[in-house]
């Protein structure tokens, strides 16, 4: 396994509050950026009045890229599915493969069937499981597909034993803390991002290049950024309080604009990343196998 070449400092940083909700544009995806050695957190403006798109939050960061700055990206989805408990993604069914890359290609192939690649084509956002071969495998608010088990990937096993926030089952379609559809949607994107060569995503070294990229990408658990600046379990929806989160990784919101769930989750995280990422042990956590990297995946801030 290869680890991210010259991870800190960096010069960018940038958190994506991810959705997994229907449409081409969705007012619930923000993107939070803060400048390598300042402290006043802002907001991206999408490219569109009616909000950004998965496809335009990753065509942006492409062109980040490749501007030269060396930018940490943080994005609030799981990349990757339970593997090793099983030997499979989906057991008794090839689809997905043996590795994290060919499990993006096999959603981004289903996908692409799709209007705005919202993944439809696998899991409908209204949660109904449509795919024909997938669809046992999850639970839905329409009933318990046949071979449905709450499997967890090794990264969101350490995570809940260890107090740093209840990640939820890929499979596990029901309810608020439900992390698939946008999981899926997001998975069926990365396998796009992964083809620029200057971007690494961490930590599936056989996508690492030759040279060192200039964007990382990882994937975060905004819950854990919250409970490390000593908010619990409490939602931030006024100024005060995300301020008061924010100088926990001695931060400050810009003030430019209004709060709600979606923005103070990435405004947190984007100032954790800015912090945490000079922490190297964070990029060896002690669960993070080469079979875990390369399958699985690991979501970065868990020790």
């Amino acid at each position: 396994m290869k680890e991210p070449p010259g991870t800190a400092p960096f010069d960018c940083y940038i958190a994506v509050d991810w959705s997994g909700a229907r449409g081409t544009n969705n007012r619930s995806i923000v993107v939070a950026r803060l400048e390598g050695g300042a402290n006043r957190v802002d907001l991206v403006s999408p490219p569109s009045p009616r909000g950004w798109s998965r496809s335009s939050v990753m065509s942006w960061l492409i062109d980040q890229a490749s501007k030269g700055q060396r930018t940490l990206v943080g994005f609030d989805f799981s990349f990757s599915g339970p593997f090793l408990d099983e030997g499979s993604y989906f057991p008794g069914c090839e689809l997905g493969g043996k590795s994290a890359p060919e499990l993006w290609d096999a959603f981004r192939n289903l996908a692409e069937r799709e209007p705005a690649n919202q993944a439809g084509a696998i899991v409908d956002p209204g949660t109904i499981v449509r795919h024909p071969v997938l669809s046992p495998f999850f639970l839905t608010a329409k009933g318990r597909g046949g071979q449905f088990s709450r499997r967890f990937r090794a990264t969101e096993i350490a995570c809940r034993t260890g107090g740093y926030g209840a990640a939820e089952s890929l499979f596990h379609l029901v309810g608020p803390s439900q992390v698939g559809l946008g999981s899926i949607a997001g998975m069926a994107e990365l396998g796009t991002l992964a083809c620029s060569p200057d971007v690494f995503i961490w930590p599936f070294g056989g996508l690492a290049p030759p040279f060192e990229p200039k964007l990382v990408v990882v994937e975060i658990f905004c819950r854990l950024w919250l409970l490390k600046a000593g908010m619990g379990r409490k939602k931030i929806r006024t100024i005060d309080d995300l301020n008061r989160a924010l100088s926990a990784f001695d931060c400050v919101w810009s003030g430019d604009h209004p709060v709600d769930d979606h923005t103070t989750d990435a405004a947190v995280s984007v100032a954790a990343l800015s912090q945490c990422a000079q922490e190297q042990a964070l990029w060896s956590p002690l669960g993070l196998s080469a079979d875990i990297a390369r399958t699985e995946g690991w979501t970065f801030g868990v020790p």
